[in-house]
C-alpha cells in the first residue's frame, strides 16, 4: 500500500499541501477515513516543519485506535473488503517517509514542501509550534 501513497505525490498534492499552507486561517483537512491522503499531507506537513520519523509515524498510528470501530463496522457490512487492507499499518508510513526522503529531490514533484518550493517558507513561518 506504500506505493499508493507515493502515487500521490503529484500536481494535486501539490495544490493540497500550498491551500492548506496558504490559508489565511485555520484549516481542516480530510479524507473518506483519514489515513491515506490525509496521512500522507500531515506526514509532509510534519516532515517538513522538522518532526522526526518516528514522531511522523507515531502521529500516524494514532489513526489506527481512533479509526478502529469505524473500519471494523465498515468491513462487517463489506465482506468483500479485507480489514487488513483498510487498517493504517506503520509499515506502510514507514516506506512511504524513507521513500519520500530519498526521493523528494528527485521527483519532478520535489518543489512539494521543499526548500526550493513555495511551501516551505509557510511551513517554517506558519507551523513552527508542531
Amino acid at each position: 500500500l506504500y506505493e499508493v501513497y507515493c502515487g500521490m505525490i503529484d500536481k494535486q498534492m501539490d495544490v493540497i499541501l500550498e491551500t492548506i499552507i496558504g490559508a489565511s486561517s485555520n484549516v481542516m483537512y480530510f479524507c473518506t477515513a483519514g489515513k491515506d491522503r490525509t496521512g500522507v499531507v500531515s506526514a509532509i506537513l510534519l516532515y517538513k516543519s522538522g518532526k522526526t520519523r518516528d514522531y511522523i509515524v507515531t502521529d500516524y498510528m494514532k489513526s489506527k485506535e481512533n479509526l478502529k470501530d469505524m473500519l471494523e463496522d465498515y468491513a462487517s457490512k463489506n465482506p468483500e473488503i479485507d480489514i487488513q487492507i483498510i487498517t493504517p499499518c506503520e509499515q506502510y508510513i514507514k516506506e512511504f517517509m524513507e521513500w519520500f526522503q530519498a526521493n523528494e529531490k528527485k521527483s519532478p514533484y520535489s518543489k512539494v514542501g521543499s526548500a526550493d518550493g513555495p511551501t516551505s517558507v509557510f511551513i517554517l513561518e506558519k507551523m513552527p509550534q508542531l
